[in-house]
């Protein structure tokens, strides 16, 4: 299942961009053809499997999670899918526009790997703080109750313990 249809992309993008790059003949398909245009069905099809890849990647998702997204977050998966549905219809004629393939591939590398990494994440309440570390420490209470030799020992042999607290 794609998370983006051909009217997405269509909406998104360049409806005679489209048609050139999936047009094997000097003729342009019609926004109507691009509907159900084969190259653009597979394009958004592979586009859907990267983002999903990159994703379930780390776990933080499933595919039910992505099916119900809010109508903003779907949005922007939507348009990421697009975006990188572009970088896939480029490739089929890399010399069309180098310049736009290249902008195309390297948003489909960032898209992708900030999509690995918890960079980009969707507002599902378990993944808002995906790419945010955390840290944390034994308290001293509980270093205390260790009964290390160090806290054990009554003399003036170890040096006392300090704490930065």
């Amino acid at each position: 299942m794609s998370y983006a249809t051909p009217a997405d992309l269509i909406a998104r993008k360049s409806p005679s961009t489209i048609a050139a790059l999936v047009s094997d003949t000097d003729e342009e398909a019609s926004e109507a053809e691009l509907a159900t245009d084969a190259k653009v069905l597979a394009a958004l099809a592979s586009a859907s499997g990267a983002v999903e890849a990159a994703l379930l990647q780390g776990g933080r998702y499933s595919v039910i999670d992505l099916t119900t997204l809010s109508a903003n977050a779907a949005a922007y998966l939507k348009q990421m899918v697009c975006d990188i549905a572009m970088a896939y219809l480029f490739a089929r004629k890399p010399l069309h526009r180098q310049e736009d393939y290249k902008a195309a591939l390297e948003l489909q590398d960032t898209y992708l790997e900030r999509l690995r990494i918890g960079k980009n994440v969707f507002n599902i309440d378990a993944n808002i703080d995906a790419g945010t570390p955390s840290y944390s420490a034994p308290t001293v209470a509980s270093i205390e109750n260790l009964n290390l030799i160090v806290d054990a020992a009554r003399s003036h042999y170890y040096p006392a313990r300090r704490s930065n607290n």
